[in-house]
């Protein structure tokens, strides 16, 4: 699921959430390595290893503070069997958004319905606030995207990246969940939010819009001008192949690591000129 961590410091850094795991029902499972270590002690290893069908590790979510002291659970228990919540086998994304807001993605087993819960962290008590489901699977992303509350149009809200549509695209949604309108749209898909201006309304993002072989920076408005079809997102990056992007924290500029079959990777510092 591409998580590799188990604690995730809020934005003030004064909490922290964390994961407690219980692999004690999970059987060990024997690893033989070849090569110069076959005998002794070092030609295997064991490892928990929850089997297709049999019980996986149980999880639960708790926060504390960065001083120390008393620990609240989230009202979580991924793995668990019986409870009320049997499609809640795994904790897939854990993000705080701003004022101490702590939200989980969970996923079935089969991975075919993520939901998105919000915590208050003083009680631990829980509020479905997105819920995806697909006939076949849910491609995990990492594009959920808090936004400050202090800009009033967006509400505290979030940035969600769905393939409702059968492509991955960016869409608005409030501090409850509720979706407020698509960001971008179309026949290609986004790949990575790079970046969120939200004082001018603006998102950066990597994705395939003018060929799925290649890969670039575009801008959007995070908010559309009301028409009834969306601006097409402005393209930042021009050479043909793939680029990977790092914006500075003014959305000003940004590192173009560039390569494509014609030339290997070249790393440049380009202006986001924006004009949409």
């Amino acid at each position: 699921m591409d998580r590799k961590t188990g604690y995730w410091w809020s934005l003030g850094s004064k909490l922290i959430a964390f994961t407690e795991v219980d692999s004690s029902e999970i059987p060990l499972f024997r690893i033989m390595h070849q090569g110069k270590n076959t005998v002794g002690p070092e030609a295997q290893e064991d490892h928990a290893y929850p089997f297709v069908g049999a019980s996986n590790v149980k999880v639960r979510l708790g926060v504390v503070s960065a001083t120390g002291g008393p620990v609240t659970w989230m009202d979580l228990h991924c793995g668990e069997k019986g409870g009320a919540n049997n499609d809640e086998e795994y904790l897939a994304r854990v993000n705080w958004m701003h004022g101490n807001i702590l939200t989980a993605q969970v996923l079935n087993r089969s991975h075919s319905k993520l939901k998105i819960l919000r915590f208050d962290i003083k009680t631990g008590q829980r509020k479905v606030i997105l819920v995806e489901e697909q006939d076949t699977w849910i491609n995990l992303h990492d594009c959920f995207s808090p936004l400050d509350k202090g800009l009033a149009e967006f509400s505290g809200g979030f940035i969600w990246a769905s393939e409702r549509t059968g492509f991955r695209h960016l869409y608005l949604h409030d501090m409850n969940g509720a979706c407020l309108g698509s960001i971008t749209d179309g026949d290609w898909m986004v790949e990575q939010i790079a970046g969120i201006d939200e004082a001018a309304g603006l998102v950066y993002f990597t994705g395939t819009l003018d060929s799925p072989l290649e890969s670039h920076l575009y801008c959007a408005k995070l908010i559309p001008d009301g028409n009834d079809s969306l601006r097409a997102p402005q393209r930042l990056t021009h050479r043909k192949g793939r680029h990977m992007v790092v914006l500075d924290h003014q959305m000003q500029r940004f590192i173009d690591i560039h390569d494509s079959l014609d030339s290997p990777p070249r790393i440049s510092l380009a202006l986001c000129k924006v004009e949409i």
